[in-house]
């Protein structure tokens, strides 16, 4: 089963332009669990966190992310203030977008709390 949120942006497109296209963002994360937070020493028990491993890199080049500044280890904590683990997964939550939106991501960076505009895409057969 998919969640109703993580189609959101795609449904009000479909009824806009009568096509859709998923809001992309560009990234290869992990999902942030008490367990995964230890193994990491990360600050955080929940989010999500973009970790570059073996042949590829977290930040997807020329991507929404990487156009906005993302970089390796940046763990996701929220989405527009929506927060990643209670609200749904970085995926879900952008799915609630469409492409164009700008949303505002929740970021720690070095052990400080910043804000990231990113302005979404459209996945295509390319991402």
């Amino acid at each position: 089963a998919i969640p109703i949120a993580a189609v959101k942006g795609m449904l009000a497109q479909l009824t806009e332009k009568g096509e859709a296209s998923r809001a992309y963002l560009g990234v290869y994360t992990s999902d942030i669990t008490p367990d995964s937070a230890k193994t990491y020493n990360l600050p955080v028990n929940t989010g999500a966190y973009l970790y570059s491993s073996g042949n590829y890199s977290a930040i997807i080049s020329d991507s929404p992310a990487a156009k906005a500044g993302l970089k390796d280890k940046d763990i996701v904590t929220a989405v527009n203030g929506a927060k990643i683990g209670a609200a749904g997964s970085l995926s879900t939550l952008i799915g609630e977008y469409k492409p164009g939106d700008t949303v505002q991501l929740t970021v720690i960076r070095e052990g400080k709390e910043i804000g990231v505009n990113v302005t979404l895409e459209g996945y295509s057969s390319k991402n």
